[in-house]
């Protein structure tokens, strides 16, 4: 009996250990599974953070070319600015100088216009005192034929008297 009693310990005993076995596996099992999925967790955290952090430098890169396009256009938009204006000065440098042209060009023609008008006068004037001095010598020579016809009225009539003296 005594026997019996131990054989059923030790069957007793083994079937312990063989539960215990049992139960360290799925311990065991279990542990592994929550090493598995705390590594799941883990992988998965790394693996969005690296998508982040390309996220991130995308946005990074893309705000960077962005800035580059932006700055490229105020460039080319100062230039656009710089030639109108460029342009803008030559043509009114040109207008100017066609007007300054034409100003002169009408200084010009006022300027030979009161020249003929004052060679035109000048001419008059000297018609004018051609016609003065011509009448001044009409007059002169009128005056000296009186004076000679005169003087050789009383020169006959001296004449008479002196031959009617005599």
């Amino acid at each position: 009996q005594e026997r019996a009693f131990i054989l059923r310990q030790i069957e007793a005993l083994k079937e312990e250990e063989v539960q215990q076995q049992a139960a360290k596996k799925v311990a065991a099992s279990r542990l592994m599974e929550e090493v598995n999925l705390a590594n799941q967790a883990a992988m998965k955290i790394k693996e969005e953070r690296m998508l982040a952090e390309k996220l991130e430098d995308h946005k990074i890169l893309e705000y960077q070319q962005n800035r580059e396009v932006r700055e490229r256009q105020l460039e080319d938009e100062k230039l656009a600015a710089a030639a109108a204006k460029e342009r803008e000065t030559a043509e009114l440098r040109a207008m100017q100088e066609k007007a300054q042209d034409k100003a002169a060009e009408m200084d010009a023609l006022r300027a030979k216009r009161a020249m003929e008008a004052a060679e035109r006068t000048a001419r008059e004037k000297e018609r004018q005192e051609k016609k003065r001095q011509d009448a001044i010598n009409a007059e002169l020579l009128q005056a000296r034929k009186q004076q000679q016809a005169e003087k050789e009225r009383r020169l006959a009539e001296q004449a008479k008297f002196f031959f009617y003296l005599h």
